[in-house]
């Protein structure tokens, strides 16, 4: 969905794909990429972050296909779900069970092939990678996300100017 929605040339009042691409666009920008992400992107929590993917690249193979590259509990997989998720939503990069998921989802199942057609109806069909688990992962993710720091607060009538549901919102996050 955000693919069609990122064309640079897109302009407020040309459509409605355009409108809404704006709007979409000004809820991120509003509700997850704002102060508090653009604060923690360089508190304490954000360093040690980092200082452990430093670490893992200097003790881990990183070599092409090396383990830094291709492990998920630790190196650079782990680190980005840590990371983006702490930074954009407050999510806790300490919490096991969550990172576990997420890490999961996003690079064991490969969830965001869930998003791209006529691919994702393919894999759901011949559940290729167990591929029919996404719809309720995404719904899973999607409710860690509703309930994270950056957003737990925001109702669906504050989203009402964004021309979009929460629930609309954070699945369009989801491939991100």
């Amino acid at each position: 969905f955000l693919l069609a929605l990122s064309d640079p040339q897109i302009t407020e009042g040309k459509d409605v794909h355009a409108n809404m691409h704006v709007k979409i666009r000004k809820a991120l920008l509003d509700l997850v990429i704002n102060a508090a992400a653009l604060r923690r992107r360089r508190d304490s929590t954000a360093k040690r972050l980092l200082k452990e993917v430093a670490q893992d690249y200097q003790n881990m193979d990183h070599s092409t296909g090396g383990k830094f590259f291709t492990a998920i509990d630790s190196g650079l997989k782990r680190f980005l779900i840590r990371y983006q998720h702490y930074v954009l939503f407050g999510l806790d990069p300490d919490d096991k069970v969550t990172m576990d998921f997420m890490t999961k989802l996003h690079f064991e199942k490969h969830g965001a092939v869930y998003f791209l057609s006529p691919i994702g109806k393919i894999c759901r069909l011949f559940n290729v990678g167990g591929a029919k688990q996404l719809p309720s992962m995404w719904k899973q993710a999607s409710n860690i996300y509703k309930s994270s720091p950056s957003l737990c607060n925001i109702s669906d009538s504050q989203m009402v100017e964004y021309g979009i549901s929460l629930d609309e919102f954070t699945t369009i996050l989801q491939p991100l």
